[in-house]
C-alpha cells in the first residue's frame, strides 16, 4: 500500500475526481489516511464480491448523514441499516420485491410514457429557442413517476412554472448535508445563527411535506390484496420482533427514502446522457437512425412518431449502449459505498485489521484504464455484444458476472444482497424517457454551459452526481427540420 495521502489538500476539487487521480496512481487497492480516519479504497472489481457480496461487509456509519433527508430522528432504513443480517431490513427488502416485480414494472409503462409525452408537448411548446433546465425537468418527470406510480399521489409538475416545493426542499438538505459538511456541523452547534435558523425552516418544511404525504396514504385506509405498489408493500410489513406494523418517524423514513431513490438518481442519468448526446452528435445520430428504423423518430413527414411499446425496450440495442456508457462515465452515485471490516480480512493479498473502512467509487472504477480503455471517451460502441447482465444481473450471481471485464467492473446499481431495490424501475423508466425525447427532438448544449468542457468543469457531488448550475439544453422539434 502507498505512503499516507494529503488527501484534504485537494478538498477545492470534487472528491470523486480527486478518487479518480488517486486510483490511476495508487492502483486497485490503497490506503488512504485523513485526519481522525484510515481506511483502504479499492478500485479492483476482481475484489468487490468480498466487499458487497454474501455475505459481504456491514455499511459503515457515514450512511447515517442521508438519516436527516428522510426523518428528524436517528431511524434505520433500507439504505442505513448496517448489517444485511438485520431481520427488520430483511422483513422490508422482501416484503418491497413485489413492486419490483416484472409484472409490477409492465403495469406503470403506461405512466411513464404518459408523462413523458406531457414533457414533449411542454418541450415543443418553449420552442427550439429556448434554454431548458434539463436536470429540473427531468426530477418533476421522475416524481411525478414514483408519487404515482408507488404511492398514488396524484402529481402534475411537468410545465409548471412555479418551483416544486419537494425539489427545493430536498436539494437544499443535499446540498447542505453532502456539500457544506462543516457547515452543517457548525451551524448545529450554533443554533441562534440567522443561517442556522433558516436551515431549521428548510429541513422542517421538507419533513412537513413527507409527513404530509404520509398521513394522506394513512387516510385511504388499507390497501386491497392485489395492490403491489410501494405503499401497499410497506403497509404489510411487521416488525419481526413485535408484530406491529411501521409507524411514525420509521414509516416516514421507509416511504421518502424510497421516493428519494426513485427521483434524482434516475433524472440525473437522462439528464447526463441528453448532454452526453448533444456533445456527441455521431451517437445522437445513431440513436435517431434507430429509433427511425422502428417507427419511432418524428419526421416533417411523420410528425407525430409511433408511440413507444413496452416491447420495443429490448429491441434498442444501440440505445441501450449509449445509457450503459452514460452510467460509466457519469455514475449518479459517484461516491460509490463505503462498508468496514468487522475481523481482520485478507483483500487484494493484504491483510487489512477489523474495524477498518473500505471504500468502493464507482466514479473512479469506471473511469481509469485499467477496468476501461479510453475512460474519458464516450464510446457507446464498447457494449455492443457485451453482457447484458451488467445491468440486468442475475439473482444467482448476486449480479457479479464473470469473463467479461467490462461487465465485473459496471456495477451502476451495486451489486449483492444491498444492490438497488429500485433497478427494475430504473430500466424500465430511463430508455422509456430517453426513446421518447429523442424520437421528437435533436438535443443541444446551450451556449452558456461551455461546450462539452465546460459540463465536466461543472460537475458536483451532493448525494448524486450532477451539474452545478444545472444542465441547460436545447431541443428542436424533429417533425419542424
Amino acid at each position: 500500500m502507498p505512503q499516507t495521502l494529503a488527501f484534504m489538500k485537494q478538498e477545492a476539487h470534487p472528491h470523486h475526481v480527486i478518487w479518480t487521480l488517486f486510483a490511476n496512481k495508487y492502483g486497485g487497492i490503497y490506503r488512504l489516511e485523513i485526519p481522525g480516519h484510515r481506511f483502504v479504497v479499492v478500485n479492483d472489481p476482481a475484489l468487490l464480491p468480498a466487499i458487497i457480496g454474501r455475505p459481504g461487509l456491514p455499511k459503515w456509519a457515514a450512511y447515517q448523514n442521508v438519516v436527516p433527508l428522510v426523518a428528524k430522528s436517528k431511524v434505520e432504513t433500507l439504505f442505513t441499516t448496517p448489517h444485511s443480517s438485520d431481520p427488520m431490513w430483511k422483513t422490508v427488502r422482501k416484503a418491497l420485491n413485489p413492486a419490483f416485480s416484472p409484472s409490477a414494472i409492465k403495469s406503470k409503462f403506461g405512466l411513464v410514457v404518459e408523462k413523458c409525452w406531457a414533457l414533449c408537448d411542454w418541450l415543443e411548446q418553449m420552442g427550439p429557442g429556448a434554454d431548458v433546465e434539463a436536470q429540473d425537468a427531468m426530477a418533476r418527470l421522475t416524481l411525478d413517476v414514483v408519487l404515482m406510480a408507488g404511492f398514488g399521489i396524484a402529481s402534475n409538475t411537468i410545465g409548471d412554472p412555479a418551483p416544486v416545493p419537494l425539489l427545493t426542499e430536498l436539494h437544499y438538505a443535499m446540498d447542505e448535508t453532502f456539500s457544506k459538511p462543516v457547515r452543517a456541523v457548525l451551524l448545529k452547534l450554533l443554533p441562534f445563527l440567522p443561517a442556522a435558523k433558516e436551515r431549521e425552516v428548510h429541513f422542517a418544511r421538507l419533513y412537513g411535506i413527507w409527513d404530509g404525504w404520509v398521513q394522506q396514504m394513512l387516510a385511504r385506509g388499507p390497501p386491497p390484496e392485489t395492490d403491489d405498489s410501494l405503499w401497499a408493500c410497506i403497509t404489510r410489513v411487521r416488525n419481526p420482533s413485535t408484530g406491529r406494523p411501521m409507524e411514525g418517524d420509521k414509516l416516514q423514513a421507509e416511504v421518502a427514502s424510497l421516493i428519494v431513490g426513485g427521483l434524482d438518481t434516475t433524472a440525473q442519468t437522462c439528464s447526463f446522457t441528453l448532454a452526453l448526446l448533444a456533445t456527441h452528435p455521431a451517437a445522437q445520430r445513431a440513436v435517431a437512425a434507430e429509433l427511425q428504423k422502428a417507427g419511432l423518430l418524428a419526421t416533417p413527414a411523420q410528425k407525430i412518431p409511433r408511440q413507444l411499446t413496452y416491447a420495443d425496450l429490448s429491441r434498442l440495442p444501440y440505445l441501450d449502449a449509449v445509457v450503459k456508457e452514460s452510467m460509466r462515465m457519469f455514475p449518479v452515485s459517484a461516491s460509490g459505498l463505503g462498508r468496514y471490516t468487522t475481523e481482520p480480512t485478507i483483500l487484494g493479498g493484504y491483510l487489512i485489521p477489523a474495524g477498518t473502512e473500505v471504500q468502493i467509487n464507482y466514479y473512479a472504477m469506471q473511469n481509469i484504464e485499467a477496468n476501461f480503455p479510453e475512460p474519458h471517451r464516450f464510446l457507446p460502441e464498447r457494449w455492443l455484444g457485451h453482457a447484458r447482465a451488467a445491468a440486468s444481473p442475475d439473482a444467482s450471481t448476486d449480479g457479479f458476472v464473470e469473463g467479461d471485464p467490462l461487465a465485473r467492473a459496471f456495477l451502476p446499481y451495486s451489486a449483492g444482497p444491498r444492490s438497488c431495490i429500485g433497478q427494475p424501475l430504473a430500466q424500465m423508466e430511463v430508455p422509456t424517457i430517453l426513446a421518447t425525447v429523442l424520437g421528437r427532438f435533436e438535443v443541444e448544449l446551450a451556449d452558456q454551459m461551455g461546450g462539452y468542457e465546460g459540463m465536466l468543469a461543472r460537475q458536483i457531488n451532493a448525494f448524486t452526481l450532477s451539474l452545478k448550475g444545472g444542465c441547460h439544453l436545447k431541443f428542436r422539434a424533429r417533425a419542424s427540420m
